[in-house]
């Protein structure tokens, strides 16, 4: 994957962590470490938790460097937000 499509894969993982359990993609997938260790938690909340949506801050918590959580909290960037008009 390149990296902005990695990116946007993440982000919707966030929206949506259910997706893990249709979509083919692991953490082998991802480039970087960085993506490989978020890919790594959202698995983990999805796991652990089975919830709708995992909060960009709590994946940054895992992050020490501001760098890492910067990337983390641009996830969701560009992705399109739902609204009552998309379902209409």
């Amino acid at each position: 994957m390149s990296g902005e499509l990695e990116k946007g894969a993440l982000g919707l993982l966030t929206f949506q962590p259910s997706l893990l359990e249709t979509a083919d993609i692991s953490e082998g997938d991802f480039s970087t470490d960085r993506e490989r260790k978020i890919f790594s938690i959202i698995t983990r909340k999805w796991e652990n938790d089975r919830p709708t949506e995992i909060p960009l801050a709590l994946i940054a918590a895992e992050f020490t460097s501001a760098e890492d959580r910067i990337f983390v909290s641009s996830l969701c960037d560009g992705l399109p937000k739902p609204t009552l008009e998309t379902f209409g």
